[in-house]
């Protein structure tokens, strides 16, 4: 069941949340990514409000999202006037995020247009709410409360031209035949004139077989675009067993100003396979020349297949293929293939400063997970760390090796929905709690380490980033996400660097950029 969030900016004292949203807030002042580098240690929901329908106003919906972070090539940009509708928008349910243009193929064989006159080159005499011309195979609505002298809808020079000189609200459809085993890419080019309110997009509703509304309705929507721009977006949509037909329903949205729409496709999505590259049987080089590492920091060897021998012992030792520091100093460390010397190089420890964030960082573990407290002898306690052992160990065996072509870490997670967000942080977060628990199955597990890092990486790279914008639920990027981000930083600390943590933390800082207050902005 998909829900929605009002368009209106709301600010939320911290003081109106649980505590697992005031878990997130603290956290981010442990890690204090605001502070310069060197000032810090080396390395539910609301309810569901109706929607403006063509036809219907339901009191429950269901969402089947089309992700907003799809391929959008930008053409021109300019302002972009604020979004004052009230209607709502769907959580993602059913959609997938397109990485680069590229990544749209669909065979030869499924290219056929399921829009007709979707170019809108085929014309007639205009009638209903059309002016002159009128687009053969398309249908206009406008609500009742709305003046058709506020607006116009015409074709003009092969793309639909919507235009108005008051608020003006009218949807532009057809309804098309679809098949609920099938994937679908649905496309179209865009443009905006200085359009003011909501803006453009298009709205895909299911219905059956006989053309009804499914119970309850479901929905996909494509971003809203106003002020001056002009974009192509691409979209794949999943639909739900029961549609056997979809609405397109273009939509002008309580604005001003000018739009046009063109190209509107609705084809077969066919993923073809990436060919696999051959693996390179090219090893990375043992370490030479100087490392620095900070007291309070575990070096983990590029090599972890080949033994590290540390001369001084009183500076540094190797456990599971990792080197831990003990005191200051410096010490030369040779690098083995058995019995064959590879390398060698100067390891020098620097003694960490401690600073406030140490503090409040090792305080919000022992509240949070308290690894240093744990009594093997406690019956509860040992009964959590089951279940946390047994939590890695069921997310083990779901996981994907990350790579530049894949879509995503676990097997059951394909970023079609918000939540997935969440949900994959929180699984490598479960991993970081069990990594310095001498109890644990995993206690300084170097694989399981080293996956951890991957997947921070792969999920910085890919799906959580800056340049992300919200695309369903905003509770998963305001605060599931990074909740489990600062958490997993904050229980490996030691095996994160300063700058990997700074990275990693950034989009936080732009979804949350005031850690006492939660921005709803939809």
């Amino acid at each position: 069941m998909g829900f929605f969030i009002s368009q209106s900016k709301q600010h939320y004292g911290i003081r109106k949340y649980k505590v697992g949203v005031c878990s997130a807030l603290i956290a981010l002042s442990i890690l204090g990514t605001r502070v310069a580098a060197n000032q810090l240690p080396s390395t539910e929901t609301a309810s569901p409000q109706s929607s403006q329908l063509v036809e219907t106003t339901p009191e429950t919906t269901e969402a089947v999202n089309l992700t907003t972070e799809a391929v959008m090539t930008s053409e021109v940009s300019s302002e972009v006037s604020p979004v004052t509708s009230t209607e709502t928008q769907p959580s993602s349910t059913a959609a997938e995020t397109l990485a680069s243009p590229q990544a749209v193929q669909a065979t030869k064989e499924e290219e056929k247009n399921l829009v007709a006159n979707g170019e809108f080159a085929s014309t007639t005499a205009a009638s209903g709410n059309w002016a002159d011309p009128a687009a053969t195979n398309w249908e206009t609505w406008i609500p009742a409360n709305v003046k058709k002298e506020n607006g116009q809808v015409r074709i003009d020079e092969g793309r639909l031209h919507i235009s108005s000189t008051a608020s003006y609200r009218v949807a532009v459809h057809q309804t098309v035949d679809v098949d609920p085993n099938k994937r679908y890419l649905f496309s179209y080019n865009v443009e905006t004139k200085d359009l003011k309110g909501s803006g453009v997009r298009v709205r895909l509703r299911s219905l059956t077989a006989e053309g009804k509304d499914l119970s309850p309705q479901e929905f996909a929507y494509t971003p809203y675009k106003n002020g001056s721009q002009a974009e192509h977006i691409e979209q794949i949509l999943t639909v739900s067993p029961e549609t056997r037909k979809l609405k397109v329903e273009l939509f002008f949205e309580n604005s001003v100003g000018q739009a046009w729409l063109d190209n509107i496709s609705l084809v077969e999505y066919v993923e073809k396979t990436p060919e696999t590259p051959e693996p390179s049987l090219e090893l990375v080089q043992p370490e030479t020349g100087q490392i620095s590492l900070a007291s309070n920091k575990v070096y983990l060897p590029v090599r972890p297949d080949l033994t590290y021998r540390i001369a001084d012992a009183a500076v540094a030792i190797v456990e599971k293929n990792m080197i831990r520091p003990l005191a200051a100093g410096k010490t030369q460390v040779d690098v083995y293939d058995k019995d064959t010397k590879l390398s060698s190089f100067e390891l020098t420890v620097t003694e960490h400063q401690a600073t406030v964030f140490d503090t409040l960082r090792n305080n919000w573990e022992d509240i949070s997970l308290a690894n240093k407290r744990y009594q093997s002898n406690d019956t509860q306690m040992k009964a959590f760390l089951g279940r946390l052992d047994a939590g890695v160990a069921s997310s083990l065996k779901k996981w994907v090796e990350p790579t530049n072509q894949g879509k995503t870490i676990f097997n059951d997670i394909d970023f079609s929905k918000s939540s997935h967000l969440t949900t994959v942080y929180r699984r490598l977060e479960q991993m970081a709690q069990v990594v310095e628990n001498p109890d644990s199955a995993y206690y300084h597990d170097r694989s399981l380490i080293d996956l951890v890092r991957r997947g921070m990486n792969w999920l910085y790279t890919n799906v959580y980033n800056e340049n992300k914008s919200i695309d369903g639920n905003w509770w998963d990027y305001e605060i599931g996400t990074p909740r489990a981000v600062v958490n997993t930083l904050i229980y490996m600390h030691p095996y994160f660097s300063q700058e990997e943590i700074l990275t990693y933390t950034k989009p936080i800082s732009k979804f949350v950029p005031d850690p006492t207050t939660i921005s709803v902005k939809h």
